[in-house]
């Protein structure tokens, strides 16, 4: 799991990831790669305040630049980005039939940058890529022993 966090922040060119869980009210942090504090297990409120949460709910994407100042449409989001010191957040749901189990979220310090996709095979890669932490994310929860890796 953490290898696939790696690869995701790599791909966005992002200094940090994070894979959440989704976990009845809330997200749970499974994997990170990057600076960022926030220890495994960390559980994050499930609501539209927030980037991953919005991305869960809506199970769609969602990427803010500049989430700092958005304190009106993402107020927890806001005030998470001013205590850990990120911009620009992407958030990519991870479905499994339809329903978002978690979701995968890249950063970025500066918010100049939106993140592109050049091609169809980006566009595929990611797309493979978010199926592939969906099955690792289902297999830690049917495997609890896991979590101490």
């Amino acid at each position: 799991m953490d290898a696939m966090t790696e690869s995701a922040g790599r791909l966005c060119g992002a200094y940090d990831a994070a894979i959440f869980r989704h976990e009845e009210d809330s997200l749970e942090l499974v994997a990170h790669h990057g600076p960022l504090a926030g220890p495994i297990g960390l559980m994050v409120p499930l609501v539209r305040g927030t980037v991953a949460g919005r991305s869960v709910l809506e199970r769609r994407t969602i990427q803010v630049s500049g989430l700092q100042a958005e304190v009106e449409e993402f107020p927890e989001g806001s005030v998470f980005a001013k205590e850990l010191g990120h911009r620009t957040v992407l958030s990519v749901p991870l479905l499994r039939e339809r329903v978002a189990i978690g979701s995968a979220t890249p950063n970025r310090q500066d918010s100049s940058r939106a993140w592109v996709i050049r091609s169809w095979e980006e566009a595929r890669f990611v797309h493979c890529r978010s199926s592939r932490m969906s099955l690792a994310a289902r297999h830690r929860r049917s495997f609890p022993s896991n979590r101490a890796s």
